[in-house]
């Protein structure tokens, strides 16, 4: 049986008196495409941002290949996040925001990582783009730009907050799309966090359903579609 790469074992979380993650168990494996979704306020983002290292756990841990990252800092994990508002540099042009982890958290030097920058832009479809500057760029550019740069650090895992929700809606079942044969390409395993059903159903290889900081079904899009253990499931 093939070891999953993350693993929460039993990680709860409290921001003050209100508990968002209460419990949370979860194993994905290996080049798996995995979204959470749920309502406002169930804890899906939060799941995200432990697994960041942006927050740490009240209790349980966090492991990634085996190994209990749950102290661990943002940089010292192999983990990229994508932001819902993408986050990017408009004073930097393309190229400087996607070698802006290799430069600062990898330590590289501009000439060897902009090679590996301008691969990423090549492999999102941005080539010849490297010298835009962010404000010129449409929101399908800007969500490419985010993908390269949280690519270009060699992560072994990419959390995904959110981001499409900041296009219209022909442009993300476009890069929807896009998303999935990136994943299939790259066979990146990937955690998607989002509240659109139809994202969730079409992307995912699993899914987990939040309510209130608790998992309430994990399956695949076929299970939670046609066997709901819930009426909120099924809503």
């Amino acid at each position: 049986m093939t070891q999953p790469i993350i693993r929460f074992e039993g990680v709860s979380k409290a921001f003050g008196t209100q508990t968002v993650l209460r419990d949370f168990s979860l194993d994905v494996e290996p080049g798996a495409f995995v979204s959470i979704i749920g309502r406002s306020g169930c804890g899906k983002t939060t799941t995200l941002n432990l697994l960041g290292g942006f927050i740490q756990p009240d209790s349980g841990h966090i492991l990634l290949e085996g190994e209990d990252i749950t102290g661990l800092p943002p940089e010292r994990r192999p983990v990229s996040t994508v932001f819902q508002s993408y986050a990017l540099f408009p004073h930097l042009n393309v190229l400087d925001n996607v070698c802006y982890g290799l430069r600062f958290f990898r330590g590289m030097k501009k000439k060897e990582a902009a090679p590996i920058a301008m691969e990423e832009l090549k492999t999102v479809g941005l080539s010849g783009y490297e010298t835009a500057r962010i404000g010129e760029l449409s929101g399908g550019q800007q969500q490419r730009v985010a993908l390269a740069r949280a690519m270009a650090t060699g992560p072994k895992i990419l959390l995904l907050d959110e981001p499409l929700s900041n296009l219209d809606a022909g442009l993300r079942v476009q890069l929807r799309e896009e998303l999935k044969e990136l994943q299939k390409k790259l066979g990146i395993t990937m955690v998607f966090v989002t509240h659109d059903q139809e994202e969730a159903l079409s992307l995912s290889d699993k899914i987990v359903v939040m309510e209130k900081g608790v998992a309430v079904q994990t399956g695949t899009p076929r299970e939670i579609y046609f066997s709901p253990v819930s009426r909120y499931v099924a809503s």
